[in-house]
């Protein structure tokens, strides 16, 4: 049983804190991973911040395997710790120890992952961001930012000027619907170095991520290449998950082709775009079908990419173009889309491991602040001819 699950846990978890606070981290010499945590807990999912943090210390980390958190609390201050069986340690010199970091921000994720990275050389790094997450509108909500009044979030133009110039070779979000095309495409069109990127295309639940078990894989095994611990990541999640209760997915998105499945999908959408009469029932459907069941969570516009495309090439197959175009797309998805494990009742429906977002009228598009203008149109995977297929759909309402 996770460590999740004991939450006495916690409480020995808060003894071992404030024996370790002034304790420091050795450095030691290279390692085989780095596995940085960004967990941003300053805000309703404090308590689980506080369980999370008990399961990396069930493993913690090893001659071979550095685990290092920044973690805010909701009460307190951050600290950056290097997570020890049993424990936490503060790791010393880091400038933003004991105060009120703004989590919200892209310069402290930027301080976080220069510092780790020099503190802790290793051979492949994990950066996992740990919050809500709210799709091409960004991720980490700090409700205590330390500047002003209200919260503050990093979007994703925050996000990749933090990372830009550091390689990462698995970029992990522990917060909901990150898994979709928006995102993904973005980091790669902005020149992101990031080899793989796990991530829901759904929601994720308040426990998050099985951080035992994905620690135990690596520390078994520390010279596994990235896709076998971005596997181990899938896995876990997915054991920790699995029985009747949940409806939930992770999957692993290779980068390398994700630009490839989204010039296959602007071919598709520039034909449909062309002809949309003849095809809005077929698109109509195809959308429908990929709506599956997270709308009920208030992600109505957000679609499985993977079911859309199949069930649009089931509808116009012998269209000979068009048929041929959405070959391609599949795969490529296959390609981009190496590994994805759901839970029974979403596996059932066909979920592919990739969302993208399909609102179903111009007006439910425009009316939302938080699908309209400074967010969706200023990504950019809309215009390369999603978007335009997009408006031809909406015009025929």
């Amino acid at each position: 049983m996770s460590v999740k699950k004991s939450w006495y846990a916690v409480a020995g978890l808060a003894v071992l804190l404030a024996l370790s606070a002034q304790a420091a981290a050795a450095a030691g010499k290279t390692a085989s991973w780095t596995v940085m945590v960004y967990l941003n807990a300053d805000n309703n999912l404090d308590a689980y911040g506080y369980a999370d943090i008990a399961e990396m210390a069930a493993v913690g980390s090893t001659s071979s395997v550095n685990v290092v958190v920044l973690w805010d609390t909701f009460d307190g201050p951050a600290y950056l710790y290097r997570v020890v069986q049993g424990g936490v340690e503060v790791v010393k010199g880091f400038a933003l120890n004991g105060k009120e970091a703004n989590m919200g921000s892209g310069d402290t994720l930027g301080a976080f992952v220069d510092f780790a990275v020099a503190k802790f050389p290793a051979a492949k790094y994990n950066l996992v961001l740990w919050d809500h997450g709210d799709d091409f509108r960004g991720f980490s909500w700090d409700d205590h930012p330390g500047e002003g009044t209200g919260d503050d979030f990093m979007t994703h133009d925050e996000i990749i000027a933090a990372l830009t110039g550091h390689p990462l070779d698995i970029l992990a979000y522990d917060g909901c619907v990150m898994g979709n095309l928006e995102v993904s495409y973005e980091y790669v069109a902005r020149g992101l170095d990031i080899e793989l990127l796990v991530a829901s295309e759904i929601y994720i639940p308040l426990e998050g991520f099985a951080y035992d078990g994905l620690l135990a894989a690596v520390a078994a095994d520390p010279g596994m290449a990235p896709v076998d611990f971005a596997k181990a990541m899938v896995d876990s999640y997915w054991d920790f998950y699995d029985n009747p209760g949940w409806q939930v997915g992770l999957s692993v998105i290779r980068m390398s082709e994700v630009a490839e499945l989204v010039a296959a999908t602007g071919e598709v959408s520039r034909m449909l775009a062309a002809d949309m009469p003849a095809y809005r029932s077929a698109v109509a459907s195809a959308r429908g079908t990929a709506m599956l069941s997270w709308s009920m969570y208030g992600w109505e516009a957000f679609i499985d990419f993977g079911t859309w495309a199949h069930t649009l090439e089931v509808q116009v197959g012998t269209d000979p173009a068009l048929g041929a175009a959405l070959d391609r797309v599949l795969v490529a998805l296959e390609d981009t889309v190496p590994y994805v494990r759901n839970t029974h009742t979403l596996d059932v429906k066909g979920a592919s491991g990739i969302g993208v977002f399909f609102p179903g009228s111009e007006g439910s598009f425009e009316h939302n602040i938080y699908w309209h203008g400074d967010y969706y149109l200023r990504t950019r995977f809309p215009y390369e001819g999603w978007l335009g297929m997009l408006e031809e759909y909406w015009g025929g309402k």
